[in-house]
């Protein structure tokens, strides 16, 4: 829907239609992304002044409105985009008035920038320069889907919904339709899956140990949580787990997946 409606010309949009664009425009990082454009920024500081999206829609002109659907497509552009592409560091450089040619020639070049991450991916697992996971495909919360009630054995007083059903038929679907994807892309069997919000315990460990996936990820929480002693060391962090002895379990270092998510990003390169 989204890109149906960018492809549209702004005059031809509906205003609900605008304001249904309008939820995503001002979505990313105001220091990293929506500053360093200032046309944009100035354009996110005038909607903050109003109550209603409908009024700041009222207000911009067609014209407005088409840069920023412009400068928003700009924003999620990272460095290297910006460096290789001679598209889009023509349109950073330019970051003015833009024309509807110029956003449809900005939405094919990021189309063809997308179809070329899964080959790239492909080809990084073969040269053994890189290991693919996947998850289960909808990404739902394996143990939750196969026994509700199991939220108890992390949080004991968690408020539940009344729906105990189990759903087991729909987590084995979930990792069959998975590795079915993966073959599609890959040519082969995944070895590694990171299941949704690293989610696991011992009930949905088993669709993936029967499907012959030979390991997977958690986080360091739920390993802390599941051992019986922590002796205020972290090493219990640092080794692999096995289950059932063929499938193996790891947990992320969080402190060192946070400094990486959200410290290292603003340093400079």
């Amino acid at each position: 829907k989204f890109l149906r409606l960018m492809r549209k010309p702004v005059g031809s949009l509906r205003e609900e239609e605008k304001k249904w664009l309008l939820r995503f425009f001002f979505s990313g990082s105001i220091s990293l992304m929506l500053e360093p454009l200032r046309t944009y920024y100035r354009q996110f500081l005038n909607l903050g002044g109003y109550d209603a999206e409908a009024e700041f829609i009222r207000r911009v002109s067609n014209q407005d409105f088409l840069n920023i659907e412009v400068l928003f497509l700009l924003s999620w552009c990272g460095p290297c985009l910006r460096e290789k592409s001679e598209v889009i560091s023509k349109m950073i450089r330019k970051e003015g008035v833009f024309s509807q040619d110029e956003k449809e020639r900005l939405l094919e070049e990021l189309e063809e920038v997308m179809a070329k991450i899964i080959p790239l991916y492909a080809e990084l697992a073969r040269a053994k320069r890189a290991q693919v996971t996947t998850t289960p495909y909808y990404h739902p919360i394996l143990p939750l889907l196969l026994k509700p009630d199991c939220a108890r054995q992390a949080l004991p007083k968690v408020k539940l919904p009344a729906l105990h059903i189990g759903f087991k038929d729909d987590a084995r679907l979930q990792v069959e339709k998975a590795i079915e994807a993966y073959r599609k892309f890959f040519g082969e069997t995944p070895s590694g899956f990171w299941p949704a919000e690293g989610g696991i315990s011992e009930e949905a460990l088993e669709p993936l140990r029967e499907a012959g996936i030979r390991w997977c990820a958690s986080d360091e929480s739920v390993l802390f949580n599941s051992l019986s002693y922590r002796k205020g060391t972290r090493e219990p962090l640092y080794r692999v787990y096995s289950f059932k002895g063929n499938i193996n379990v790891l947990f992320r270092d969080r402190e060192l997946s946070d400094l990486v998510g959200f410290t290292y990003k603003s340093w400079k390169p």
